[in-house]
C-alpha cells in the first residue's frame, strides 16, 4: 500500500509540475503585473472585434465579430480563469459586429453592454437584446459625453454618436456607429466602428481633438469612410483595420490604402496580419503581428513588428 501510495504522490507531483509550467508558459503571455495597456484587433474574418486590456485585468470589448469565432481569440488572451468582462460596447446593430457576442454571453459573465439605441427590429438583435437582459447585463445608451475609467490612468471617451439615438430610424446604421477615443497618457488611439464620411464631417465641425497615434480605420476600409478631411485631423501614425481574406465586398479599398501610402502612415490589416496588438506604458507604443511573431500569443514579448515613440 505504502509503494502505490508513493507511486500516486509522484504521479500528483508530476501533474502539479505540467500544471505549473503550462500556466508558466501562459501568464508569460498574459502577465498584467506591468503597468501597460494592450489592445488587440483581433481577426475575425470580415467583422470586427476589438479588446482592450488595462493594467488590472480589466476588459473591454468593442464589436465581437459576425460568430463564434471571437471565443478561440478571447481564449488566447484572457487568463483561462478570468470569464467576466467588465464592459462590451456595440458600436451599431450590424450583424459582422454583434453575430459573437451570443456566445459570449453565454460564456462570459458581461457586467455592462453599451448600444446606441438606435432602432433596429431584425431577429438577431433582438434575440441579442433579450439574452442581455435575461443574463441581467446592464444594458446602456451612450453617445457623445460619456467617458469610462478603465484605470487611473486610462480613459475611454465616447465621441459619436453626437446625440442620444434612443428609438431613432437611420437609413444606414453604418451612421449610428459609436466612434471612441482611448487614452493611456501620451497614447491615444481612435476606434470608429463602421462611421461614414458623413459621420466624419460631422465630429470635425465639432472641434473636438480626434488626433490619435492608431486610428482604426473604419468599415474595414470602405470607399466610403476615411475621407482626407478625417486624416488631416486625425493625424495618425499607424491605421489598423479588421477586414476577410479574399472578402466579397472588396475590403480595403485600394483608394483608400494609397491615402495612407501617400501620407506615410503605417497600415495594418487582419486580413494579412492575423490579429495586430499594440502595447503600450502609455507613452512607447509596440506593434506585434500574428503574422510576424508566429506564435500562440503575440503582443505579450518578442520583437516588435513596429513602434511608436
Amino acid at each position: 500500500m505504502l509503494v502505490v501510495h508513493r507511486r500516486i504522490m509522484h504521479i500528483t507531483s508530476v501533474l502539479l509540475v505540467m500544471c505549473t509550467v503550462l500556466s508558466g508558459i501562459y501568464f508569460v503571455s498574459n502577465a498584467r503585473d506591468d503597468r501597460s495597456l494592450t489592445f488587440t484587433v483581433l481577426d475575425v474574418g470580415q467583422g470586427d472585434s476589438l479588446l482592450i486590456q488595462g493594467p488590472s485585468s480589466q476588459q473591454v470589448l468593442v464589436d465581437a465579430g459576425p460568430d463564434r469565432s471571437v471565443l478561440a481569440k478571447l481564449g488566447q488572451y484572457m487568463p483561462f480563469y478570468d470569464h467576466d468582462i467588465e464592459l462590451v460596447i456595440l458600436t451599431h446593430p450590424h450583424l459582422d459586429h454583434y453575430g459573437g457576442l451570443h456566445e459570449i454571453l453565454n460564456r462570459y459573465t458581461v457586467h455592462r453592454l453599451y448600444v446606441t439605441g438606435v432602432v433596429e427590429k431584425s431577429q438577431g438583435y433582438q434575440d441579442l437584446l433579450k439574452q442581455a437582459k435575461e443574463k441581467e447585463v446592464q444594458i446602456e445608451e451612450v453617445w457623445r459625453g460619456k467617458t469610462v475609467d478603465i484605470d487611473p490612468d486610462i480613459q475611454l471617451s465616447i465621441v459619436a454618436p453626437l446625440t442620444p439615438l434612443h428609438d431613432v430610424t437611420v437609413t444606414d446604421l453604418n451612421e449610428s456607429s459609436i466612434v471612441a477615443k482611448l487614452v493611456y497618457k501620451q497614447s491615444t488611439f481612435l476606434l470608429t466602428g463602421d462611421a461614414t464620411d458623413k459621420v466624419e464631417k460631422a465630429l470635425i465641425a465639432t472641434k473636438d481633438d480626434l488626433s490619435a497615434d492608431v486610428l482604426k480605420v473604419s468599415h474595414h476600409g470602405s470607399e466610403y469612410s476615411t475621407s482626407d478631411p478625417w486624416l488631416d485631423v486625425v493625424h495618425p501614425q499607424v491605421g489598423v483595420l479588421s477586414a476577410g481574406l479574399h472578402n466579397k465586398f472588396g475590403h480595403p479599398n485600394e483608394r483608400l490604402l494609397k491615402r495612407f501610402e501617400h501620407r506615410g502612415i503605417k497600415m495594418f490589416r487582419t486580413d494579412q496580419d492575423g490579429d495586430v496588438i499594440f502595447k503600450t506604458d502609455g507613452n512607447t507604443i509596440n506593434v506585434f503581428t500574428e503574422s510576424a511573431t508566429g506564435f500562440s500569443f503575440p503582443g505579450m514579448s518578442g520583437t516588435p513588428a513596429y513602434t511608436i515613440n
